[in-house]
């Protein structure tokens, strides 16, 4: 029985079928710029292990799942949820790391359900940032924050209309940013938490001039 490894909250494993080809630990080592894996043990008892007391932390971690060629290193968020030939590809480009890495968008009926690296030996040869391997999750329904519904104490709820018109979270929240003349929402932001600021903005601070740029480094 061989033992499975927790590396983190990305990376499942099913250390069985590993063959000790030790692509993870020459990837994270030589690639990556962190030796967090490691061989242990020697002969028939070698394991592939994580160093004493940590997972496996660094940016581009998701990569070790491409690489492995048994599949003792899968995607956490995206297994079991479906066959590779139920997918559709689509390519794209990554918009979280500035230099536009290129990737493929896997779906399956209209939702996103899996990331990968496309190869551009130009930009980012054959890898990806875990931020844009994994951050499609934020596009799922039930990821972000309720559209109607604010939480104004842990036992209370109230919508949005009522949570403005009383001296709740929201509403100073709305205070603050009426003082301010300029703002930039991050775009690891969720398409959801971007309308519902925007429509703030709009009716409630009478503010028109909104600007999207996508991809973008130098923004003077």
């Amino acid at each position: 029985m061989v033992k499975d490894e927790d590396l983190g909250s990305l990376i499942s494993t099913d250390m069985t079928r590993c063959i000790h080809c030790t692509r993870c630990v020459r990837f994270l080592d030589v690639i990556a710029g962190f030796k967090e894996l490691g061989g242990v043990g020697r002969g028939e008892n070698m394991a592939i292990r994580a160093c004493v007391g940590q997972g496996v932390s660094s940016e581009m971690s998701g990569n070790v799942i491409d690489i492995c060629p048994v599949g003792a290193l899968t995607s956490k968020p995206f297994r079991f949820r479906a066959r590779a030939w139920e997918l559709t590809q689509h390519a794209s480009v990554a918009l979280h790391d500035c230099v536009g890495s290129n990737l493929y968008l896997h779906a399956r009926r209209g939702e996103v359900l899996r990331v990968v690296p496309r190869e551009n030996e130009e930009i980012n040869e054959v890898w990806l940032s875990d931020r844009d391997r994994f951050s499609y999750e934020g596009l799922h329904p039930g990821s972000g924050l309720d559209s109607r519904m604010s939480t104004l104490t842990a036992s209370q709820e109230t919508y949005w209309e009522t949570a403005a018109a009383e001296r709740s979270p929201i509403s100073l929240r709305r205070e603050n940013v009426r003082r301010t003349s300029r703002h930039a929402v991050s775009p690891t932001a969720r398409w959801k938490e971007m309308y519902l600021l925007r429509s703030l903005a709009e009716p409630s601070l009478d503010c028109h001039n909104i600007v999207t740029v996508c991809a973008r480094a130098d923004f003077r």
